[in-house]
């Protein structure tokens, strides 16, 4: 089985490539931006043409969620125009379509987790972006499956982690809020899990959360960030993590409270438990550790 991964330079994209390349069946190939432009219709039609992949796994997004705000920004030319555009193609060609979404569909007014089946309201333009993209891919595809996926990590790019990584070596305290919860999850968490389920990937299969678990404010994972750092030498000084409220870091896109996602839909249909997030982090910063 032949396996296309779009979006070669981001976390996700060097997650799954880590992962599937323990995976003797299949053969894989991922090009960055430069290479393979999902804006370019002529472009995935001409690479498709000559890999003749069974599967793309779009990792590609614009992501960078205050730029979103601007009009003039890529962000519902990449994260919807593009999409519809994907999903057309994978329809006509009879190829498999993962697609990754985000938390930010939801407007983080609810208690509770969120299902796959409550109702979206967006709060800001990249997730009205995503949501459009999610729409048309439902809309004009019949073979693929979505990934609504949150705060998602690693050692790659830039992200939470590498954020507070960085903002740990250079201040003695932090600012972070602690007011806005969620799971954090690991990109090598949902690599692995999607790689498991490829075998069983086959029509329309719908939306899906992903996440791995407990739930935590930004703070909370800020904190074990710097802990689990320190104690392994990757933090030197001494750092103290000031638990703010959102009203006290105004940012140009507002970011929903509550963007905890409920996976027993996944854990249902796919018999997998994701893991802690805090296991993922370990594993992380020992990689970083390591690799000093």
């Amino acid at each position: 089985m032949k396996i296309l991964i779009t979006g070669k330079n981001g976390q996700l994209a060097k997650a799954f490539l880590s992962s599937l390349k323990k995976e003797t069946s299949y053969e894989v190939k991922a090009y960055d931006k430069k290479e393979l432009d999902i804006t370019d219709t002529n472009n995935l039609e001409s690479i498709c043409s000559e890999f003749k992949p069974n599967i793309i796994i779009n990792t590609a997004a614009f992501t960078k969620v205050d730029l979103a705000e601007d009009p003039s920004s890529k962000n519902f030319h990449v994260n919807h125009v593009a999409i519809s555009n994907l999903a057309l193609f994978c329809m006509k060609e009879k190829i498999f379509l993962i697609h990754f979404s985000t938390d930010y569909v939801h407007d983080g007014l609810k208690e509770t987790a969120w299902l796959e089946s409550d109702d979206t309201s967006p709060i800001n333009k990249y997730g009205e972006a995503k949501l459009l993209g999610e729409n048309a891919i439902v809309k004009h595809s019949n073979n693929f499956i979505i990934f609504r996926i949150s705060w998602v990590f690693s050692e790659n790019s830039d992200n939470f982690l590498t954020k507070i990584m960085k903002l740990a070596n250079e201040n003695q305290s932090i600012n972070v809020v602690s007011d806005q919860m969620g799971k954090p999850t690991s990109a090598y968490g949902i690599a692995k899990a999607v790689t498991k389920i490829l075998p069983s990937l086959n029509g329309p299969m719908g939306i899906y959360n992903f996440s791995e678990f407990p739930e935590a404010s930004w703070a909370d994972f800020a904190e074990k960030i710097v802990y689990k750092a320190s104690k392994i030498g990757l933090i030197k000084n001494e750092i103290s993590i000031n638990r703010i409220s959102s009203k006290k870091f105004p940012t140009r896109a507002v970011r929903p409270k509550n963007s905890v996602l409920s996976t027993k839909k996944f854990q249902s249909k796919f018999g997998i438990n994701p893991t802690s997030w805090e296991n993922s982090l370990d594993l992380i910063l020992n990689k970083m550790s390591n690799n000093r």
